[in-house]
């Protein structure tokens, strides 16, 4: 009897343990099916909001130029039964309704031997003017990479301002470089 209560004490003790841990347990939040490297310097977020997973953003120089932090968005997209190339025309077809793009340039790539195309183009940016609630209007640049993996598709989409870009490119090569789908 006294063996039994023993065994029961400890049965006891050890569920509230496990109970303590499970519940001590930190939810490290949405995770990747991809790793990607950014400056030290810049802000990211990994995200579970609508299509949007990832969102880095840089610091602001001291320039007069840079009155705006350059971005970088990732976004993934169900894309069962498509194509690089379909996935691709679908996304650009969602930006010709918006009258300040203007596309740059497209090019076949690779990154980290996945196929990707990458996509340059103009478009004002909208945005809100947090200080005095006015709409401010930016023109910005952009460098799309969009790829296919699992069946779904992403954009990784760098973002600056076109008196910017030139002063990031190299950065945002480098992060793409960095781009790597997990297994």
């Amino acid at each position: 009897m006294k063996k039994r209560e023993i065994v029961k004490a400890v049965l006891f003790v050890a569920g509230i343990i496990l109970f303590t841990a499970a519940c001590n347990k930190k939810d490290d939040g949405p995770t990747l099916d991809f790793d990607i490297s950014v400056p030290a310097d810049w802000k990211y977020y990994v995200l579970s909001n609508n299509d949007i997973v990832y969102y880095a953003q840089s610091p602001l120089k001291t320039s007069e130029n840079d009155t705006v932090a350059e971005d970088l968005v990732i976004t993934k997209n169900s894309a069962t039964g498509m194509t690089l190339s379909s996935f691709y025309t679908a996304y650009v077809a969602s930006l010709d309704d918006d009258t300040t793009y203007h596309q740059i340039s497209v090019l076949d790539t690779a990154i980290n031997g996945v196929d990707a195309i990458q996509l340059t183009h103009f478009q004002t940016i909208y945005a809100v003017n947090t200080s005095n609630g006015d709409t401010v209007h930016l023109d910005a640049k952009l460098q799309k990479y969009m790829m296919l993996h699992n069946n779904y598709g992403y954009v990784a989409s760098f973002n600056a301002l076109t008196v910017t870009f030139e002063d990031y490119k190299e950065i945002f090569d480098n992060i793409i470089a960095s781009f790597v789908f997990k297994n």
